[in-house]
């Protein structure tokens, strides 16, 4: 497999919307880890990534400028977020 390097050069409105992607995923990333630990503080209780991504519809009735974003990648983040924690647990068990 080879690599590519890419630059891209959006315009304006590009930019402005792979930023509220970002911002979007950022979000959700965000929440989707302060929720895994108030649960698992509070509870010794674990969510799931499927739960949490069930969870995107209510986070959208609250957030409404979550519309604008596609929910793939809005659930994409939550994927990475649980990827990410198996591999920190992974290590830590080592």
């Amino acid at each position: 497999m080879k690599g590519v390097k890419v630059r891209i050069y959006p315009n304006r409105e590009q930019r402005e919307l792979l930023d509220r992607h970002f911002g979007a995923c950022r979000f959700v990333y965000n929440a989707a880890l302060e929720l895994k630990q108030t649960l698992w503080k509070e509870h010794r209780a674990k969510i799931s990534w499927q739960d949490l991504v069930k969870q995107l519809t209510d986070a959208k009735q609250e957030q409404t400028w979550l519309y604008g974003v596609k929910n793939e990648a809005l659930q994409q983040s939550i994927r990475h977020l649980d990827s990410a924690l198996y591999c920190i647990i992974q290590l830590s068990i080592c």
